[in-house]
Order: structure tokens, then sequence, then C-alpha cells
């Protein structure tokens, strides 16, 4: 998925598991990034380019990534992948 702009954006797999990877890539510009489910934070701190998040997170498979103050640098991709 590509993101320029601010938003809240759902990061879906067609299964569910107890974790999952969140990778990303490109360049943030001034934009902050947070992962969350349900309104709670799954990372310690806004999240970095080209850096593998790895995240326990329950039965779930949709994840939201929170993107807050992009400018028009912001050009990044995520790519999520959920465990067995």
């Amino acid at each position: 998925m590509n993101i320029t702009a601010d938003g809240t954006y759902k990061l879906t797999e067609g299964k569910e598991s107890s974790e999952g990877m969140v990778y990303i890539s490109g360049d943030l510009g001034a934009a902050t990034l947070v992962l969350s489910h349900g309104g709670t934070e799954l990372t310690d701190g806004d999240l970095e380019v080209d850096t593998q998040y790895h995240v326990t997170h329950g039965r779930l498979n949709q994840l939201d990534l929170v993107v807050t103050s992009a400018d028009g640098s912001t050009d990044f991709d995520v790519d999520y992948f959920i465990g067995n």
C-alpha cells in the first residue's frame, strides 16, 4: 500500500493469526506513524522507515496505521504480513 497523506489506513490480511509483521519503506517526510488496533497503540513510539515491526495482537486480521503531519515529500509503502 502506498501512502502520501494523513489518515487512518486499515491494514488487512485474508487470514487470522495472533501475530503479524509490518514493514515501512520510502520517505516519511514530516509524517509520524502509529500502529494501533481499537485505539490501542501496538508499538512503543512512532514507526520508522526501513524497519520491520513484529506485533503480537491476538486473533485479529486488521491493524490501523495512523498517519499525521504528512507533507509534500511523504511517499512511503507499507507491507503487512500475518503469521500462520
